[in-house]
């Protein structure tokens, strides 16, 4: 392990025992005490004031002291407030040991320079050189282990929460002098006393962070709801939940997929259901084996944070965006896996508390969803028949309506066909009601089997069928109407077990402008001609009479 070996030639380094002093043994009680302190700030990690024992130590006791303080709580904070595994927490804690040891160098390199100017006996230079030194080494050590994996490294290590940043360990310096000039003026019992009060005030301030980013994350959370809460289309409802996801952690990366369990592939929301998870989108490209995974867990429903350090490398050819932390986020409706949201962070990991945020969010959005199919079901309800699936006839006014202005506004011809199934009455009588509703669903298979996806096609009432035809004049209506009368002819119903039937259309054609100038009067047209088909003897399409001038 490189980072162990680092920490141990860190040690040797330092060519000195632990001293057993009580400031030693104070600022080792106190690096402990603020590692059991941490302040998680909102949206962020945490940090701690662990490098303030650490440079008292450096300034009080010595180099080794200080190396062996922060050891001690870099052990402490990682695998006891953290809880990491062992083999992460003795790597964390070499690291940030060596770290100390560069900084060391650079305090002395500056000192034996003549550059330390002191303040009562304070190097300022040195401890400003030490400070950035330590900052900068961590960070460098820290990318420098997530892209040469020569040690298993869990993702949530990816960006160690107890190190402070540069910012704050430059804020800690006075503070730091500070607690030294009452040392240097009152002795260890001073220091004790002082170290408590610091201790007390952490504490009160940790607490109110943690109040003002508990009262954010509530706040973050009530505005996810609510925009959740409006959305009345499954589509959009994945959308803002992808949106508010990523907002609500500060996510670098969030991508949406679909779940298609007949084929057990994952579609990319963004781009609809055409291509699969593997597709030609770099960022939503997702190699065979992180599909199978997150197939799977959006099978168990639960949010997992993933070890995956790269998407799409061997579709594209290329070295794949290196990705610290992913994380799955199942959305579902009624125990039914629906999409898969995935969180990636660079460089950084999910906190627990981030990870709690997104379990609240996918249980609102998993309502959302809920809600967003009743609505859509009744919204379907209301527009189609329920027998058939097709539109209903006051939807088929509606939509005919619409493009009947289009046409006039295009100057395009539009058409309409009546069809009526012949001698229906008599299999109802014959066979009872539930076999002529399997006709009348075999009907409409034909029916749609047989026209365009932009044709409408809707029951318009008993066994009276419609179908619009845009942009169609009446000659291609014809052609459409006997398509269908071939199919009818050519089917054969089976509307009970060992029961077969033949049977028959009749339709009427009626083409705007030629036969109608309305909507209405297309269909009062079209229906026309169908009691003319139906009084020639059925089995017929006849056009309507042109309309006269």
């Amino acid at each position: 392990m490189v980072a162990g070996g680092l920490g141990v030639l860190a040690y040797a380094l330092a060519e000195r025992r632990f001293s057993a002093v009580g400031s030693a043994w104070a600022l080792g009680a106190f690096a402990v005490a603020t590692e059991c302190l941490p302040i998680r700030l909102p949206r962020a990690n945490y940090v701690s004031i662990t490098f303030l024992p650490v440079i008292l130590a450096f300034l009080l006791v010595g180099p080794a002291e200080a190396l062996v303080v922060l050891g001690i709580g870099a052990l402490v904070g990682s695998g006891i407030v953290h809880r990491l595994h062992l083999w992460n927490s003795l790597a964390l804690a070499n690291q940030n040991m060596f770290a100390a040891a560069v900084a060391w160098w650079v305090f002395d390199a500056i000192r034996g320079l003549g550059l330390g100017f002191s303040l009562a006996e304070i190097p300022i230079l040195g401890l400003l050189g030490y400070a950035v030194t330590f900052s900068l080494a961590n960070l460098v050590l820290q990318r420098w282990r997530g892209q040469h994996k020569e040690e298993p490294i869990a993702a949530e290590l990816s960006e160690p929460h107890h190190l402070s940043d540069l910012t704050t360990n430059l804020f800690l310096l006075p503070m730091a002098a500070s607690v030294l000039v009452i040392y240097r003026a009152a002795g260890l019992i001073s220091l004790i006393f002082t170290l408590l009060i610091l201790l007390m005030a952490l504490a009160i301030f940790r607490f109110y962070i943690n109040l003002d980013t508990a009262h954010q994350e509530i706040t973050a959370l009530y505005e996810v709801s609510r925009e959740l809460g409006t959305s009345l289309s499954i589509t959009e409802t994945l959308q803002l939940a992808i949106e508010s996801a990523s907002r609500l952690v500060n996510a670098d990366h969030c991508h949406g997929f679909l779940v298609n369990h007949k084929k057990r592939q994952l579609f990319p929301i963004s781009d609809g259901r055409e291509h699969p998870g593997s597709g030609p989108s770099p960022e939503t490209m997702l190699s065979p084996q992180e599909e199978r995974m997150l197939y799977q867990l959006a099978l168990t429903g639960k949010a997992e944070v993933l070890p995956l350090f790269g998407v799409g490398a061997e579709a594209e050819g290329k070295k794949p965006r290196p990705r610290r932390s992913l994380l799955a986020l199942p959305l579902g409706k009624d125990g039914e896996p629906v999409a898969v949201l995935t969180l990636a962070k660079d460089n950084r990991t999910f906190s627990a508390q981030e990870i709690a945020l997104l379990s609240i969010l996918r249980n609102q959005a998993n309502v959302a969803l809920k809600n967003a199919q009743l609505y859509e079901d009744t919204e379907r309800l209301a527009r189609t028949d329920g027998l058939t699936g097709l539109f209903n006839q006051r939807t088929m006014r509606e939509l005919l309506d619409s493009e009947i202005k289009r046409a006039e506004r295009f100057s395009r011809s539009l058409s309409m066909i009546m069809i009526d199934l012949d001698f229906f009455k008599k299999v109802n009588d014959q066979y009872g009601h539930e076999a002529g509703n399997q006709v009348l669903k075999g009907l409409a298979g034909i029916l749609t089997a047989s026209v365009r996806d932009v044709d409408i096609v809707a029951r318009y009432g008993g066994e009276e069928f419609a179908v619009v035809l845009p942009e169609a004049d009446e000659a291609q209506a014809r052609l459409v109407a006997e398509r269908i009368q071939q199919g009818v002819a050519d089917n054969v119903f089976e509307p009970q077990p060992g029961l077969e039937l033949r049977l028959t259309v009749s339709q009427g054609v009626a083409t705007f402008p030629v036969h109608a100038n309305s909507a209405g009067e297309v269909i009062v047209r079209a229906d026309e001609a169908l009691y003319a088909a139906k009084q020639g003897g059925r089995n017929l399409v006849c056009l309507a009479a042109p309309r006269s001038t």
